[in-house]
């Protein structure tokens, strides 16, 4: 019965697969109490204490519908993926919040902290724009380097244009971001820039002040900078989750979403951690916190 919840399948239509099968009917409270049996387990699997240092993180959030006091509510899942020394990813972070300001990102980075995570040693974050998330990193890891997630970035940068141009947009970008190196993309960019800034001078400016934030895997290894570049990666889990959780719809509380998504983050930790090394790690140069500033081009 705990596997079939873990799985998605309501406790309505669990309580009436174990009667088919089991001939004994089950009622759905008597089916949430055998579910709440996972907490003890799950809460031990939060609360782990992190044995090696992470170099790179990860970090997304999804939203959920709880009910709270008679009211449904739109509550944050704030997940944190961490790719540690010796190449493996981990889901390292699950936290529920009402939402994504500095101060729910900051308890779920104080309690990775807690835990063993050294800020030192955190290299480079890869999200999407959150000023919240983007403040707690600065507070939590000042010497980590934020990558602004590329595909997000396009998006953003789409609904600045008219739909026409969207298109041309969207080449002109994926050309900065497969450029060969650092001062190639920055080149790419500036060249981008100006052809913008006649046409659309607000999107111009824009392109001006952001887009650096996409090019910090431009201080990584080579090999490290296409899985970095984007938060797709833990969007993948995310989406399972809410293949999921669409069968509840709506939690009954913010504990019993918590249990449901903890239980899908362990599942695919350990898949990463006994499935195939994702990066082949090297020591990374140090992510300079002063951002340049794009130069015009001669």
């Amino acid at each position: 019965m705990q596997e079939a919840y873990v799985t998605g399948v309501s406790t309505r239509k669990v309580s009436r697969i174990t009667e088919e099968l089991c001939g004994t009917q089950f009622s759905k409270d008597q089916i949430s109490r055998m579910a709440r049996a996972l907490d003890e387990e799950l809460d031990r699997w939060r609360q782990r204490p992190l044995g090696k240092d992470y170099p790179y993180l990860v970090i997304d959030a999804r939203y959920e519908y709880i009910r709270e006091d008679g009211q449904i509510a739109s509550e944050g899942v704030l997940t944190v993926e961490g790719i540690n020394s010796d190449g493996y990813r981990q889901v390292i972070g699950v936290s529920m919040a009402p939402g994504e300001d500095a101060t729910s990102w900051g308890e779920i980075f104080r309690a990775l902290i807690d835990r063993g995570l050294a800020p030192d040693t955190v290299v480079c974050a890869t999200s999407d724009d959150h000023q919240g998330l983007r403040e707690a990193l600065r507070r939590y890891f000042p010497h980590a380097g934020w990558q602004r997630c590329q595909p997000h970035y396009q998006k953003n940068a789409a609904f600045k244009v008219l739909r026409k141009d969207r298109g041309e947009v969207h080449n002109q970008l994926r050309d900065v971001f497969a450029a060969p190196d650092r001062e190639e993309a920055q080149r790419r960019a500036l060249q981008m820039i100006e052809h913008w800034s006649g046409r659309v001078p607000e999107f111009a400016e824009w392109l001006e002040e952001t887009i650096e934030q996409t090019l910090t895997v431009f201080h990584l290894p080579k090999q490290h900078r296409v899985r970095l570049r984007t938060t797709n990666n833990l969007e993948k889990l995310h989406q399972e989750v809410k293949r999921r959780t669409r069968v509840v719809r709506i939690f009954p509380n913010r504990r019993s979403c918590l249990r449901l998504v903890s239980a899908l983050a362990m599942e695919q930790s350990d898949e990463w951690l006994t499935g195939p090394r994702y990066l082949t790690m090297m020591e990374p140069e140090p992510v300079e916190e002063k951002e340049e500033a794009l130069q015009p081009v001669a």
